[in-house]
């Protein structure tokens, strides 16, 4: 791998000395300082150094790339002009940065000079587990035949998750929470009653955010929608397409309560401002349930269902994750 010099950098927004991280994404901006020693240890020269480093992973596979950029920004004795190394690694028992060097090790800098280059890491645990791993770094800048005092090194502050099933390995950074953002106008009557629930209902659900579960069974995926609810769920003919939307999802630890427990609401968009009716006379809402059955057109429940969907394959959202909702107009 041959060095490049860097005309126009990929700037990070993370403040100096530290890291912006993303579910998905993450980028870092270190200060580093080297030390020249001479045969008895005393100092002969330093250099001080900026390192950009960036990296996208992905949902779908146990590999990414990270892009790593080093400034040497002073320079003083005979560290004027120095050869600069810089290896990452990741500390798991199946984590391994598979090209550990964005250039060659010793390559030749002046003070001013830029340098860029790729890191590849990949991570591919068993089937069921988990792994973190942390990324760490290792820099040095020395002129040919001087010893350094010691590289200059750093560890990333937050650990990447990866994980493996029986169909896809992904990554992710765990400690980010991902949101679910629904748009009223998009998903219509179902983000309402999302809305409305979360605002309206005494226990204001998702207002901590939701433990999301991957295998919830069918009967927990009945029991407020569904067969298994105390009472069943009757389409109104005021609502075309009319279908049941549950709030808390049932791929939740929070969801699939009892139907017959839930407020249940016919939301209708009235002159641009959505308006709430209550469904059944016989079952006044009291705002002190659980959960929320919302009447709710086919179509936007669907379209529900597929944003959320996209969250959990995107953001590598997998059991026990948390995440939050948002609504947009």
């Amino acid at each position: 791998m041959s060095a490049t010099v860097a005309n126009d950098v990929t700037t990070c927004s993370a403040a100096i000395n530290s890291y912006d991280f993303k579910r998905m994404s993450y980028c870092g901006n270190i200060t580093l300082t080297t030390t020249t020693v001479d045969s008895k240890g005393a100092p002969i020269g330093t250099a001080v150094m900026e390192v950009s480093s960036s990296g996208a992973l992905n949902p779908l596979l146990g590999a990414w790339e990270e892009t790593d950029t080093l400034t040497l920004v002073e320079a003083t004795g005979v560290a004027v002009e120095s050869n600069v190394s810089f290896t990452a690694s990741c500390t798991s028992s199946t984590c391994s940065a598979t090209a550990p060097n964005p250039w060659v090790n010793g390559t030749p800098m002046v003070e001013g000079q830029t340098l860029e280059g790729i890191v590849t890491f990949e991570d591919v645990p068993n089937v069921d587990v988990r792994d973190f791993a942390a990324l760490q770094y290792a820099v040095t800048a020395v002129p040919s035949g001087a010893t350094p005092d010691k590289p200059a090194t750093w560890t990333a502050p937050q650990k990447v998750r990866c994980d493996s099933t029986k169909d896809s390995t992904g990554c992710a950074f765990a400690d980010v929470t991902p949101t679910v953002s629904f748009s009223l106008t998009d998903q219509g009557a179902a983000a309402a009653t999302y809305d409305w629930a979360l605002l309206n209902l005494q226990s204001h659900p998702g207002q901590t955010g939701f433990t999301y579960l991957t295998d919830i069974g069918s009967a927990k995926r009945n029991r407020t929608c569904g067969t298994a609810s105390s009472i069943a769920f009757v389409p109104n003919t005021a609502v075309v397409g009319d279908s049941c939307d549950e709030y808390p999802f049932a791929a939740t630890s929070e969801g699939g309560t009892d139907g017959g427990l839930c407020a249940e609401i016919i939301p209708q968009l009235v002159n641009g401002v959505w308006k709430f009716f209550q469904a059944d006379n016989s079952r006044p809402v009291t705002h002190a349930e659980p959960c929320v059955r919302g009447h709710v057109p086919i179509t936007q429940n669907k379209s529900a269902g597929g944003v959320f969907g996209l969250v959990v394959k995107n953001q590598r959202l997998i059991d026990t994750d948390k995440f939050k909702v948002a609504f947009t107009s």
